[in-house]
């Protein structure tokens, strides 16, 4: 079996009539957006002293939907999270 991703991928975009340049700021404007989440997340879960959340951020990328989860999900409640502080 002959595997040529990189050709289907490229006959994809050519087809979808993606231009280099806009593949580009495709691109750029997701790694900007997974690279603000990641920061907020990775901040979050250090302060909130979760280092499995943290590794989990720092070493996936997802185009920030694992910092997005945490972030609205997982956090500790503000209560928790004072405690952590004070400790």
């Amino acid at each position: 079996m002959d595997w040529n991703i990189g050709t289907e991928v490229a006959t994809l975009i050519q087809h979808l009539g993606i231009t280099a340049k806009t593949l580009a700021i495709i691109l750029a404007v997701i790694s900007v957006w997974e690279i603000i989440w990641k920061g907020f997340g990775l901040w979050a879960a250090g302060r909130n002293r979760q280092p499995w959340w943290f590794v989990a951020m720092l070493v996936l990328n997802s185009i920030g939907i694992i910092p997005i989860i945490y972030l609205f999900f997982f956090q500790p409640e503000e209560a928790e999270a004072q405690d952590l502080e004070n400790n």
